[in-house]
């Protein structure tokens, strides 16, 4: 308690909308299914979208993995995994004429209570809580997957169909903290969905949606099988006797397929994506991989590591006298939670005095021994100097406080190197 006590900031919490990004990609998908029946009654004026569909074979609710998420430490999704991988989506079959999403909202009232075959994007439709956590994970994000239009883009919060189904209200939904998200089907795919149009409850309305696809099936209408010379296991792909990392890709011809936990993930070579734990990512994104303080930036198709700033700030400030190094019986009173507080999170310090102008010529001695001064009383109290920092700082303006000492904390690096996934 007495470290959360040092840490905490004042948590305000906001709602913030976000959509999941990502490059249209698909798992490996099954054998091509048989084309599906469509009648064709003679004479008829009702659209093939809203004729009976064979959607054997197909995915539907029955197929989703979802799994509650127990938020029982707090590490991150992006270190640790998802609780599951997206379900699979089996290659629709040719010979179907789908309404659009734009198409089958402008006739929503007419086509209410039918069953109709739309095309679209999945799109994951979220909202995130924005707490401070300081270098944990304590956010959480959720919200259900739409049907979204081809056209919309993928940071949009464009009209869509809601995915739903009676008999299991958690088929259709995504859900992460602030490293990373989990969907129960694939995001950014396009695909085919045949269900019942409903209306959703005004009160019920959000985020630009005001009716449901319910009872649905799937399909994926672009599905890149991975190669069949392409090996696949836990650790990532294989090929020709090479064994890629998890966060590699492998180029084959006109495809890229990464792998991760025994799954193989393709899309259309496009030169520039990376790939990470089952996600296509698209140039320039960046991770955060917080266990191991590096960050992963995607530079045309590769991943390029760099050291990440996972320090935080701490609310603690110890003052001096101008032109004085000693310490202050009542700011030695500051220090003494801070020994306490390093055995409950383990990491370092980083002691950080401020140059003042206003002290001369010896103005840096000065920020240098106050520095030292409290290196000095914490390694008196047991603390390792191994954890200690010192470090100096020259504000480009004075801000008329008194000469001050503060801190950052740097938690300890759980592992040599990153993982995505466990």
């Amino acid at each position: 308690m007495l470290a959360r006590t040092l840490f905490r900031w004042p948590a305000v919490v906001l709602i913030a909308y976000s959509i999941a990004c990502g490059t249209p990609r698909a798992p490996d998908y099954l054998t091509p299914s048989t084309p599906s029946v469509v009648p064709t009654d003679a004479g008829s004026d009702v659209p093939d979208a809203a004729r009976v569909v064979d959607t054997r074979g197909w995915a539907s609710a029955a197929d989703s993995p979802y799994k509650p998420f127990q938020k029982l430490r707090p590490e991150c999704l992006i270190d640790h995994g998802c609780p599951f991988e997206p379900a699979v989506l089996p290659p629709c079959p040719l010979g179907l004429d789908p309404l659009d999403v734009t198409g089958v909202l402008a006739r929503a009232p007419e086509l209410s209570g039918q069953s109709v075959l739309v095309r679209g994007l999945l799109h994951a439709r979220t909202r995130m809580t924005l707490m401070d956590c300081n270098f944990q994970c304590c956010n959480s994000v959720g919200g259900p997957i739409v049907l979204s239009p081809l056209e919309s883009s993928e940071r949009e919060i464009a009209p869509s169909l809601l995915l739903a189904d009676e008999a299991n209200s958690h088929a259709f939904l995504c859900g992460g903290d602030d490293s990373w998200l989990c969907c129960t089907f694939p995001p950014n795919v396009e695909v085919l969905v045949y269900g019942r149009i409903e209306p959703i409850p005004t009160e019920r309305f959000t985020d630009r949606v005001s009716y449901s696809l319910t009872d649905v099936r799937l399909c994926a209408l672009r599905p890149y099988p991975p190669p069949a010379e392409l090996g696949v296991d836990e650790t990532g792909c294989k090929l020709q006797g090479r064994q890629y990392a998890p966060e590699e890709h492998v180029t084959i011809g006109e495809q890229m397929c990464g792998c991760h936990r025994g799954r193989a993930y393709c899309q259309p070579n496009d030169s520039s994506s990376c790939f990470y734990a089952g996600e296509w990512l698209p140039d320039k994104s960046s991770i955060l991989l917080r266990r191991s303080c590096e960050v992963l930036q995607c530079k045309s198709g590769n991943w390029a590591r760099s050291p990440g700033d996972c320090s935080l700030p701490m609310l603690l400030w110890v003052g001096f006298a101008l032109r004085s190094t000693a310490l202050d019986p009542k700011e030695i009173a500051k220090l003494e939670p801070l020994p306490q507080a390093l055995r409950e999170l383990p990491g370092s310090i980083r002691i950080i005095a401020r140059v003042k102008a206003n002290e001369g010529r010896n103005a840096e001695q000065f920020a240098q021994e106050r520095a030292q001064q409290v290196k000095r009383w914490l390694v008196r109290h047991r603390v390792s100097p191994e954890a200690l920092h010192v470090e100096i700082e020259r504000p480009e303006i004075d801000d008329g406080r008194p000469p001050l000492v503060h801190f950052r904390f740097v938690p300890k690096s759980r592992s040599s190197a990153p993982r995505p996934g466990p």
